[in-house]
Parts: C-alpha cells; structure tokens; sequence
C-alpha cells in the first residue's frame, strides 16, 4: 500500500490557492471598476466640449454675419467667444460636475470652432478614495462644431 502525505499540509497549499486567486479577482474588479469610470469620464468631457464648440461656433457665425452686412464687428472674434464659452461652462454647471475643469483652448476659423478641455480625476474616486496625495490623471476632451450661415 502507498502511503501518502500529510493531508493537513495540503489543506493549507489549497487555501493559499484559493486566497491568492481570490485577490488577484478582487483586483481585476477594481480596475475594471477604475478604467470604466475614467473612460466614461472622458467622453462626458469630450460631450461638454462638443456642447463648448457649438456655442463658440454660433458666436463665431453670428459675428460673421454681422460683419457681412456692415455691422460693426469684435476684432477679436476669438476673444469674445472665449468668454462665450467659459459663460456657458458656468452657466451649464459643467465646471461643477468635473475636478479642476480648465478651458485650454477656443479657435474659431469662420463658423468653426474648437474647444479644449481639460480635467483632473483621481484614479480610485470610485471608491470614494481620492485624498488630496491620491494619484490623479488629467483628462482630456476637445469638441468641434461647425455653424452654417445662410442668408435669405
């Protein structure tokens, strides 16, 4: 007969297996859990900025048509609709629903227009971790809109 080892050590090995494979899980969660949250983070930043352009388009169109017709017109189109877009940031409530949202950038070229936002998120704000020293990303959203002016 075959004598075998001591059942009680192999008891333990198995336990160790299951535990270890139990955290390595845990883990997997929590970073599907994290990488889900900031991609959906993102793309709400990149709707903001869609949102952003198509205001900094219309006020780009409208300063345009007006020039067509001899009114007079902002020399710095660019200008005004920077702070058409920082009034809409406040006004939407979009400033309050990101960490640290910054405008970069607002070009407009015509009736185009193209918004840069910029916004800080910690990594495990999932969980309601995100300390003042908690490891932070920046995200990143630009939004392109295109106004047509059509006259009658």
């Amino acid at each position: 007969m075959i004598a075998h080892g001591n059942k009680a050590n192999e008891d333990g090995n198995i336990r160790g297996l299951s535990i270890g494979y139990g955290v390595v899980i845990v883990l997997a969660a929590l970073l599907t859990v994290t990488l889900s949250g900031i991609y959906l983070e993102r793309n709400r930043l990149i709707n903001v900025g869609d949102a952003a352009a198509l205001v900094a388009s219309d006020y780009a169109a409208k300063t345009q048509y007006l020039a067509s017709l001899g009114a007079p017109s902002e020399a710095d189109r660019s200008g005004g609709a920077t702070e058409a877009v920082a009034s809409f940031l406040q006004d939407s409530g979009a400033a309050s629903k990101f960490t640290k949202l910054e405008l970069v950038a607002v070009d407009t070229s015509g009736a185009t227009a193209r918004v840069t936002l910029r916004s800080r998120r910690s990594v495990l704000a999932a969980f309601d971790l995100d300390g003042p020293g908690a490891f932070a990303l920046t995200l990143s959203g630009t939004g392109v809109a295109t106004a047509v002016v059509s006259g009658n």
